[in-house]
């Protein structure tokens, strides 16, 4: 599964992302994000991320 959010204005990302378990995209580009929630869906490792143009830092 695909989740293109992007150019959303979104500030941060729900908890519940991490029960997303076939998600395998996730498009957060161009929003205000300033943390990603490393802990709800593995940092990445196993879905592919853009999160261009989004000011983050990593938390865990």
């Amino acid at each position: 599964m695909e989740l293109d959010v992007s150019c959303n204005e979104i500030s941060q990302l729900p908890v519940q992302i991490g029960d997303l378990k076939s998600l395998k995209s996730l498009n957060v580009r161009r929003n205000l994000l300033q943390e990603l929630p490393v802990g709800e869906f593995g940092s990445c490792q196993s879905v592919g991320c853009n999160i261009v143009l989004n000011c983050l830092s990593v938390s865990g």
